[in-house]
């Protein structure tokens, strides 16, 4: 047997690959055209029986023991490696996987997919008051609610849904839900929508804070990642392009198939440090973030296939496979409260910085929607809760105690999308959640920048805690907010001037200073005793003109030597916040961020033209290449104006070289954020 499969390629390269398969009752010719295909091509082969073949291709090729993609996402087959995936994961995984054998106790409400005296098309939703069980093994939906009017429980209908709820009436997400955990074996299903008074604010609250409980005791959860909406379904056909197939017949009755498919591209596969369910309607919701981390097992239901992830590796129908789990609550738990580094590898060896995990979960929670702006802390509060059990640190909006500094130093994520004010109060002024939009915390994108001793990673802390009050909103102390000041002894400057960083005249070539935060696009000038220097600055959202008029302040949180860009000298580097006073006086409130070395103005009046104009035009030849791609750079040239002030000699034996700017301490003192 032998089969042909023509396929386009990237840059319109066409390819022809040969299979040969050796088999005495003669040859195949089987020829197939697939849609366009920047991928991996793989062949599959059933085990129970021997296939010689010859592959011939000019790409990567990847072979392994397997099944073909089901048609299905709710066919046997894939009812198949569903099983075979939790069956090794309960007796492979007990180091890692919570133990199977001890069943957790039931969530305070549950629906009873096969209640004994129902028609079978009937279920019924289970409470305190006439559970069956009070521990048994149950499923947990993650799901997009989309703007369907919900299939809920409310207070009218709650006694009803605990007689018999009609499957037919459900929506279609809830419909496919109770088939897959019947078809599991598992008696007991978790909806948020059908197991939380929705209309009953107290028991919403309630719920909502055992919300990381439920999740985390769910034998496995139910993600419906390719669908938009309740009343879209998860189990429909799949499309499979560049796929052919073999069935061959066996002396014994029984048949072996052999699968030559095309694998998604490298940037949708778990080999390749992706995650290939990103682009999936279910992870542009906030709430199902969580719902993925706290999940001991999960089933991603794909538009094309599906997947597996448990706290020990992750799993693709297709073959792709990954040990750990990118979206792993051990990971947060691991980088929490450890040695104080954010900036790199920490001396010891160990590569992990103190509270990335959580800051980079932000990151990519901040850039999801959220349909209620007043969930935004209750739709992290099951990982929050998490977290704190085991690092014991304090929970201030948002921002952990032990991770503070790293915590006050967001940013919005892209220069040309600002953040936003709520139209109501969300948080203190100094919490990521004060403002609406995706955020970034600069201080783990700075080894981006800075390449200065890789080894030594630590940081001078400028700023010292002194004390915190978060007021709650409800009974979920990591829920809402009302209110919230922190206390810092830090060094506090008023700003002399504000410049534009589009002012830019040029510099000697002598001292070309670093690349920094695209957001830092003002300059401000700071006068300490009777002199001036000059740091980058940005707002956190669109300025007012009011603003601008106000007196504002820096108040300086971190400090870090920064160098070795392929330039000898070494800059001295801070970070801190652009900080204004309340109407009361006694309070400040943060406005913007600052990212800086320090700077002074150039009156040298050296030039390198030259070299300015053949970077501008460099960059400008990119974009024309790429028109595509995002014009704002991830970081620009520090304004032409300024350079960089108090520069270090390098000292290699040195860890962590003097201040220039010791007098800057004795402007410290006790300020309070709200």
């Amino acid at each position: 047997m032998e089969g042909y499969l023509d396929f386009p390629m990237d840059m319109s390269l066409r390819l022809r690959s040969s299979l040969t398969v050796e088999d005495d009752e003669g040859d195949w010719d089987i020829s197939r055209r697939s849609g366009t295909a920047n991928a991996i091509l793989t062949v599959r082969i059933s085990s129970g029986v021997s296939w010689g073949l010859t592959l011939q291709a000019d790409f990567r090729v990847a072979t392994d023991h397997g099944r073909t993609i089901a048609q299905t996402a709710d066919s046997e087959q894939a009812l198949s490696v569903i099983n075979t995936w939790m069956e090794s994961c309960i007796n492979d995984h007990e180091m890692q996987c919570a133990d199977a054998s001890q069943p957790p106790l039931l969530p305070t409400r549950v629906i009873d997919v096969s209640p004994g005296g129902l028609d079978v098309g009937l279920v019924c939703l289970r409470d305190d008051q006439n559970k069956v069980d009070r521990a048994a093994r149950y499923v947990a939906l993650s799901h997009c609610w989309g703007k369907c009017i919900p299939f809920a429980t409310t207070t009218q209908n709650l006694e009803d849904r605990k007689r018999e709820v009609r499957i037919e009436d459900m929506s279609q997400v809830f419909q496919e839900a109770v088939l897959i955990t019947r078809r599991l074996g598992i008696r007991y299903l978790w909806i948020d929508t059908l197991c939380i008074v929705q209309n009953d604010r107290h028991d919403w609250e309630v719920e909502a804070g055992r919300m990381a409980k439920v999740y985390m005791d769910a034998f496995v959860v139910i993600g419906a990642s390719n669908s938009n909406a309740d009343d879209q379904g998860f189990l429909g056909p799949r499309d499979h392009p560049g796929s052919i197939d073999w069935v061959r017949s066996l002396p014994n009755g029984r048949t072996s198939c052999l699968a030559l498919s095309l694998l998604p591209p490298a940037g949708k596969r778990w080999t390749s440090g992706r995650d290939p369910v990103s682009s999936e309607p279910l992870q542009s919701r906030a709430w199902c973030l969580q719902e993925r981390y706290l999940a001991q097992r999960i089933l991603l239901y794909g538009a094309k296939q599906l997947f597996w992830e448990c706290r020990a590796i992750s799993r693709a129908e297709d073959g792709d496979i990954r040990l750990g789990n990118l979206h792993n609550l051990d990971r947060l738990r691991g980088t929490a409260s450890i040695k104080r580094t954010i900036f790199g590898p920490r001396p010891d060896g160990d590569s992990e910085v103190n509270y990335r995990g959580w800051y980079e979960m932000i990151e990519e929670y901040t850039q999801r929607s959220i349909t209620h702006q007043s969930d935004r802390f209750p739709a992290l509060s099951g990982v929050a809760d998490a977290i704190a059990q085991t690092s014991r640190d304090v929970y201030l909006a948002g921002i952990w105690r032990k991770g503070l500094i790293e915590g006050l130093l967001w940013c919005a994520m892209n220069r040309d999308e600002p953040l936003k004010k709520p139209t109501s109060y969300r948080a203190p002024s100094w919490s990521w959640a004060c403002a609406e939009g995706p955020v970034q915390f600069i201080v783990y994108h700075f080894i981006e920048r800075c390449r200065w001793k890789r080894g030594i990673a630590d940081y001078e802390q400028l700023a010292t805690f002194e004390d915190c009050n978060v007021e709650k909103d409800g009974p979920d102390v990591y829920g809402t907010v009302s209110s919230g000041h922190l206390r810092l002894h830090a060094p506090l400057l008023p700003v002399k001037s504000l410049y534009p960083a589009d002012d830019r005249p040029p510099f000697s070539d002598e001292l070309l200073p670093p690349l920094t935060n695209s957001i830092v696009d003002k300059v401000v000038e700071v006068e300490l005793g009777n002199e001036s220097f000059y740091l980058q600055a940005g707002f956190d959202m669109t300025p007012e003109p009011v603003l601008l008029q106000q007196q504002l302040f820096v108040l300086f949180l971190a400090r870090l030597p920064d160098g070795n860009h392929g330039f000898s000298p070494f800059m001295d580097h801070r970070f801190g916040l652009l900080v204004r006073r309340t109407k009361d006086s006694e309070t400040y409130e943060r406005v913007g961020i600052i990212d800086s070395p320090i700077l002074r103005k150039d009156t040298s009046g050296g030039v390198s033209i030259t070299l300015l104009r053949l970077l501008e035009k460099s960059l400008r030849f990119l974009e024309r290449l790429s028109p595509s791609v995002d014009k704002s750079p991830v970081f620009n040239l520090t304004p032409w104006l300024f350079i960089p002030k108090r520069v270090l000699t390098e000292e290699p034996e040195e860890e962590m070289p003097p201040d220039p700017l010791p007098e800057l301490k004795q402007h410290s003192i006790l300020v309070t954020l709200v």
